[in-house]
């Protein structure tokens, strides 16, 4: 199991500011040290894992709705880039559509969170989070 002061790694495929520093704070908040990556919409993050430097990460935080592509475009394609097979994906959106959800299980999503509608709420996500990450990688 991973320390829990080693720094992680976390791309953050999201269009809202405010709520990758909620996401920020909230992995802060449970005492995850992290550095971000962001991408604000999905072409960029179609095209992120196409240059070979750019780093796998320890974990991937996915909206659904994002301009240019949406997040279960990404999801898919993430799922299909063999080097990311393991590394855990959260789709964490507005959405409460029971088909989106079937459709990101299938796919192959680590966990669907709903955004909360408090800061509570919201905090508590860092706690999934940060459990998602001591999970030992398949081998």
């Amino acid at each position: 199991m991973p320390e829990a002061t080693a720094l992680r790694h976390i791309l953050i495929v999201e269009d809202n500011p405010t709520d990758v520093q909620l996401i920020a704070e909230a992995l802060s908040a449970h005492g995850v040290v992290h550095e971000l990556v962001v991408l604000e919409d999905g072409d960029k993050a179609l095209r992120h894992f196409s240059v070979s430097e750019n780093a796998k990460p320890d974990l991937i935080i996915l909206d659904l709705h994002m301009p240019k592509h949406d997040g279960l475009e990404v999801l898919a394609s993430y799922r299909q880039t063999v080097r990311l097979g393991a590394v855990p994906i959260v789709v964490l959106t507005s959405s409460d559509s029971p088909s989106e959800r079937r459709r990101a299980e299938t796919i192959g999503v680590s966990a669907f969170l709903q955004k909360p509608m408090t800061l509570d709420a919201f905090m508590a996500i860092g706690k999934r989070l940060k459990a998602l990450l001591e999970v030992p990688p398949l081998a």
